[in-house]
Formats: structure tokens, C-alpha cells, sequence
């Protein structure tokens, strides 16, 4: 439960498939792992356009 897989995957198959879901946690959950996802990417693709820079970039 600590991965972010259950989250993004499973919580809105169950939301769609009508299964019993603790609506609040699971889109609190969702909303804190594309907010950590989000800043893994801006971090890493800052770090890549720095070090793979091509000319005019």
C-alpha cells in the first residue's frame, strides 16, 4: 500500500467496477503521488537538459 501502484491502478478500477472504496484516501493518495511524480520529473529533466544540452537548446 505504500507504492503508488494500488492508487493509480487499482483504486479507479474499483471505483468504476462499483467496489466498496474510501473515496477521500484514495484520491488524497493519488493526488500526493502525481504531486511527487511531477517533481521527480521537473528535477530529472532539468538535470538532463543541463548535462544533454544541444546547440540552440
Amino acid at each position: 500500500m505504500f507504492t503508488p501502484f494500488p492508487y493509480l491502478i487499482d483504486f479507479p478500477a474499483s471505483l468504476l467496477i462499483g467496489l466498496q472504496v474510501d473515496i477521500w484516501r484514495g484520491f488524497g493518495s493519488m493526488l500526493g503521488w502525481i504531486l511527487v511524480f511531477l517533481g521527480v520529473n521537473r528535477v530529472l529533466w532539468r538535470a538532463g537538459l543541463k548535462r544533454y544540452s544541444g546547440m540552440g537548446a
